[in-house]
């Protein structure tokens, strides 16, 4: 007899979650956003630095300006440098603390929960859910969730940066928009469903071995080993199946991102070439464009390679969410 599963939180209800967790500790969460933006800005100074160099050895400026303009670039390296230490541990401690508080509320609503509603959605269900899915987003808080919010404000903040640099390597730049965009829209849209049967998989997975571990005598003394052992291998079949699903898509998912970088690099060098042949922009200018856009398309890469963790963090806090909408009587 197959058992039930416990359920699953549609989106709205884990983004509801999600914010009333972060609503629990408002001033780390603004602390960690704070100094994420801090960092990210000290950065935005590094390139137009570079390029002011450019520009004096260009035009045979004196060494005391360089020298200057060097000072101020290892500044904001240095300073870069130190507020992306303090963003990193703050946004983790965010993650960490809503972690926890995730994982306490599971096994309390989980403890309280009648007998027979866990003997019917299975025991391996819920020890998937309380391991398993707990150890997902516990993975994407430590290195996922940092990374993707000092992503985010970077792409943001470069972005203005580089249109307030020039206009045309700007746009120069937004050409790897529509591939981006499309490899975004085609993996998020192919990997969710892929990710959520996934957990679903490894949850029937986890039960299977676990009622074949805990029902031992039982099954020895039906001689019941050999079914066991077939239903344990097919269930693990299925997990593995569902994996390399996801790994296909994600390496077709990152092969698109490789195209877009070569694509927006070679339109920002081209257009900065001819607006410096044309005297519209400077040499300096040129290679502050160019720099601008390297640090745009990195965190831009980041972002999105790290969807992969994100979906399948987001299908496992789904299903904790599913727990906690559980009714205890």
């Amino acid at each position: 007899m197959t058992a039930s599963l416990l359920p699953v939180a549609d989106g709205r209800t884990t983004r509801r979650a999600l914010i009333g967790l972060l609503r629990r500790r408002p001033g780390r969460t603004a602390l960690a956003l704070l100094a994420t933006v801090s960092s990210t800005t000290a950065g935005l100074l590094v390139p137009p630095l570079l390029g002011a160099i450019v520009d004096a050895v260009v035009e045979g400026a004196e060494t005391s300006r360089v020298d200057l303009l060097a000072v101020g670039l290892l500044v904001a390296g240095i300073a870069q440098a130190g507020l992306a230490a303090v963003a990193i541990v703050r946004v983790a401690s965010v993650g960490e603390h809503l972690l926890a508080d995730v994982r306490e509320d599971v096994v309390e609503r989980v403890l309280h929960l009648p007998l027979a509603d866990i003997e019917e959605a299975g025991l391996g269900d819920v020890v998937a859910r309380v391991s398993g899915d707990v150890d997902a987003v516990s993975e994407a808080t430590r290195e996922a969730i940092p990374e993707l919010v000092a992503a985010a404000f970077a792409i943001g903040l470069t972005i203005v940066g580089l249109g307030i640099l020039d206009w045309r390597l700007a746009l120069a730049g937004f050409v790897v928009l529509p591939i981006q965009v499309l490899a975004a829209r085609w993996y998020l849209g192919t990997s969710a469903p892929v990710y959520a049967v996934e957990r679903e998989a490894l949850g029937r997975r986890t039960g299977s071995i676990t009622e074949a571990v805990t029902s031992a005598p039982t099954i020895t003394a039906l001689r019941l080993g050999p079914d066991r052992a077939v239903d344990v291998a097919r269930r693990s079949a299925e997990a593995n199946e569902t994996a390399l699903r996801a790994a296909r898509i994600r390496t077709r998912f990152f092969g698109m991102l490789n195209v877009a970088e070569l694509c927006g690099l070679a339109s920002v060098l081209v257009v900065g070439f001819l607006a410096v042949r044309a005297d519209a922009i400077t040499v300096g200018t040129a290679t502050a464009g160019a720099l601008y856009f390297h640090r745009l398309f990195d965190p831009f890469n980041s972002l999105l390679g790290l969807l992969d963790t994100a979906q399948e963090a987001t299908a496992a806090f789904a299903r904790l969410v599913g727990v906690l909408g559980l009714p205890v009587p």
